[in-house]
């Protein structure tokens, strides 16, 4: 993780925003994903809370679209780390 990681964070809480603004669930779960990777690097101590409500977003979605991030493969990475 290399970067400017505090722009990168108000990036991904803008998507956030918009994300839950449209109700698109799977924008929303892929935005808290974002905003919980990011702020975990940062130290935002809402980070764990993001992910957890990624991953129960993720349990009402269908499969498809974690083709290549997955809310519960991003907390078990953060669960390695912290």
């Amino acid at each position: 993780m290399s970067g400017d990681l505090r722009s990168g964070a108000v990036h991904a809480d803008d998507a956030l925003v918009l994300a839950e603004a449209t109700g698109d669930r799977v924008r929303t779960a892929l935005s808290l994903v974002a905003v919980a990777y990011v702020g975990f690097f940062i130290g935002r101590k809402t980070a764990m809370a993001s992910i957890h409500r990624a991953v129960s977003l993720e349990n009402e979605l269908p499969p498809i679209f974690l083709a290549l991030v997955s809310p519960r493969r991003t907390l078990g990475s953060l669960l390695l780390w912290s």
